[in-house]
């Protein structure tokens, strides 16, 4: 199993396993690699032309083409590959295949995708992470003939339009075989048609959840009101927001055995008009568990296209119960210890993230109660949220970087502690005068 390498600064005479003589374009690497092989990009230059799109077809498995995670070039890269507005795909690939933080922009694929399964030979698994896909004209991943798993995670689908006429298009098609689509964000999708799905996956093991679907685009050329959204078969339908993105039979078409729960649906209340659909949000099954929006779920922008749930966002509550074991957000991070302050219960998640409560601004040196060690104060965004951090030569060695003084809870007597000793491998609270150690 070989690397081959692609930079910016590359050649296509180079033999491109070697971090210091790269290729230059995308189709050298692929016309080099074998079974087992690995592209890797080390910068996150700007990837088009006939060189790194429509790769032609080969017949080999197991590859990966990714963006350097820091390993080869210190930093981690994002490189864009670019369709020109022609483009029709970027790979049609075989078994067993990884992308990895790459951004796919300005495609014109049709019926294709921009990442399209080449044959009817079944695909084992296919792995996508960290990608964007953006500006781009007909179907993203034409996935159909994946006949075990494919797993989809943190990507973001964003400024895509379907085709004008009649043709089926989806964001993401496998048909009626299996998709694991978690943490992704669709936003400012614009259907041109009625056969328009956002997802396409009708099998009894189909999962998608912890997404946020948001903002239908109506400015599109010849926009349309799609049938549905989201055809799932008997599966999972979980933990998602779907926010003004409406259809006109029902958004979410299920079959006996689909689970629709946890998720939080709806618009404005002052569109007017049925948000709903015809035929319900769900159709198929009973759903349960969820809400119905006609307010801002609690996005920290939604004109701003910033889809982070806010601490206080009412979608964040509505999971309290629902036993969501999903640890990490879009962004990779951990959900419990971007909500702890609020929910420090359990893992509370609904969407693809939230934002981190803190967001310090400069320390400020604060009255000091003795000499023996300092207390700064760092002021947040969130007035009721504060930190204190002891420093000095006598701070002993192995001390707590951060000490959280508010808010704790009432079960430390009822009490907010108003004052931190230091003393020899000891911090001591002080609660209005009374002592907990």
């Amino acid at each position: 199993m070989a690397n081959y390498f692609v930079s910016k600064s590359g050649n296509d005479s180079n033999a491109g396993t070697a971090t210091g003589a790269p290729k230059l374009t995308i189709d050298s690497a692929w016309q080099a690699v074998a079974e087992g092989d690995s592209i890797i990009i080390l910068d996150s230059g700007t990837y088009s032309g006939s060189d790194n799109t429509d790769l032609s077809s080969r017949n080999i498995d197991n590859i990966t083409i990714e963006a350097d995670d820091g390993t080869h070039s210190g930093a981690v890269q994002s490189p864009i590959i670019d369709g020109g507005g022609s483009a029709a795909y970027f790979v049609r690939f075989d078994e067993n295949y990884t992308f990895r933080r790459l951004k796919f922009q300005s495609f014109a694929t049709g019926d294709n995708g921009i990442l399209t399964h080449r044959t009817t030979v079944g695909l084992t698994t296919l792995t996508i992470t960290d990608c964007e896909f953006r500006n781009s004209t007909g179907q993203i991943l034409d996935l159909d003939q994946v006949d075990t798993l494919t797993t989809i995670e943190r990507c973001q689908f964003y400024n895509n339009s379907a085709p004008n006429t009649g043709t089926t298009s989806s964001q993401v098609n496998s048909g009626t075989n299996r998709i694991i689509i978690k943490n992704c964000l669709f936003y400012n999708i614009g259907p041109r048609n009625q056969n328009f799905n956002l997802i396409d996956s009708r099998n009894d093991n189909t999962s998608i959840t912890h997404c946020t679907f948001a903002k239908r685009d109506t400015t599109v050329s010849n926009p349309a009101q799609p049938y549905r959204l989201f055809r799932i078969g008997g599966g999972d339908f979980k933990y998602n927001i779907l926010y003004e993105f409406d259809a006109s039979n029902e958004t979410i078409l299920a079959t006996a055995g689909g689970d629709v729960q946890y998720n939080s649906y709806g618009n404005d209340s002052s569109i007017s008009g049925s948000w709903s659909g015809s035929a319900g949000p769900v159709n198929g099954v009973t759903p349960s568990n969820n809400i119905t929006l006609t307010t801002d779920p609690g996005f920290v922008s939604y004109t701003g296209n910033d889809y982070r749930l806010k601490y206080t966002a009412r979608s964040i509550a509505l999971d309290a119960a629902s036993g969501s074991t999903e640890t990490v957000d879009i962004t990779n991070r951990n959900r419990l210890t971007l909500d702890k302050l609020q929910y420090d219960s359990g893992i509370l998640d609904m969407g693809c993230y939230e934002s981190n409560f803190w967001t310090p601004e400069s320390p400020e040196l604060i009255p000091q109660i003795g000499s023996d060690f300092t207390i700064n104060r760092y002021s947040n965004v969130q007035t009721q949220w504060n930190r204190a951090t002891p420093s000095g030569p006598d701070t002993p060695a192995g001390a707590p970087n951060n000490v959280e003084l508010l808010p704790f809870s009432v079960s430390v007597n009822g009490s907010i502690p108003t004052l931190i000793r230091q003393r020899p491998g000891a911090y001591t609270l002080v609660t209005g005068g009374k002592k907990e150690g």
